[in-house]
């Protein structure tokens, strides 16, 4: 465990010093586009480079990706972040509701899940070594993720409007379920995997030994609480009285 923390502690202020960095040095739109796309890029490489790894050492990587259908396909929250870093920073227009939506819901939700899922990564807990490529790899695309979802912020694309983040919130979570029911349907119909072995999105079943009433919709609605919860705390913090979202209503109304 305490390699575990030493690791994440060491990681988190890595990320910090990458963001503070590219926040003085990158000020050009097209460059920050350029970040962006190698830094959604390297995370999916460094993801699939198990596939590379066991070819290479073993001759075969079929046995790696039959007990990881993540890399068939995005099983976890952190998959779909991944690829959604992607597909966002192919969108040329920042200012379009589809890339505002998607780049908050990817800062917001990505990076706390991308902090859990390297504070809580099961797979080094269970093996806690950095000579297991597959349990390393894991640890460090999780922090490629968060730059990733750290960048949007750093480079100014995102700003706090509560109704608006939380929509953005609302949104992702429903293509999460989405994504989850379809995967967990795919591979019932087309494979032998079960829906509890898949479990994708935690729809079936809880991550968290001693809690089975923990799973997608429970987490869920307690995360949402606590973006609502973090949003108008911010706003109260950062904004003068008058700019805040529950402020324009009341003066709406009169």
């Amino acid at each position: 465990m305490f390699k575990l923390v030493i690791f994440v502690i060491t990681m988190l202020l890595a990320i910090a010093g990458a963001c503070i960095l590219l926040r003085k040095k990158v000020k050009e739109e097209k460059t920050k586009r350029i970040v962006l796309l190698i830094c959604s890029v390297v995370t999916v490489l460094v993801h699939y480079s198990s596939i590379l790894y066991h070819f290479v050492a073993e001759g075969d990587a079929t046995t790696v990706i039959i007990h990881n259908p993540q890399y068939l396909l995005p099983i976890y929250p952190c998959n779909v972040v991944m690829w959604l870093c992607v597909i966002v920073a192919l969108i040329k227009d920042n200012k379009s509701k589809v890339f505002i939506t998607l780049s908050e819901f990817i800062t917001f939700f990505g990076i706390f899940s991308g902090i859990l899922g390297m504070s809580l990564n099961f797979d080094f807990i269970a093996n806690p070594t950095f000579l297991d490529y597959d349990v390393t790899k894991g640890m460090f695309s999780h922090s490629f993720m968060i730059l990733n979802c750290c960048l949007f912020p750093v480079f100014g694309y995102i700003k706090i409007s509560t109704p608006r983040n939380m929509v953005s919130v609302l949104v992702g979570v429903v293509l999460l379920w989405l994504i989850g029911s379809y995967n967990n349907l795919t591979f019932e119909l087309l494979t032998s995997y079960t829906p509890q072995s898949i479990n994708s999105m935690f729809l079936v079943t809880t991550p968290f030994e001693g809690a089975p009433w923990l799973t997608f919709f429970p987490i869920v609605g307690m995360m949402l609480v606590l973006y609502l919860i973090f949003f108008n705390v911010y706003e109260l913090i950062a904004y003068r009285k008058g700019n805040r979202w529950f402020d324009k209503i009341k003066s709406k109304d009169k």
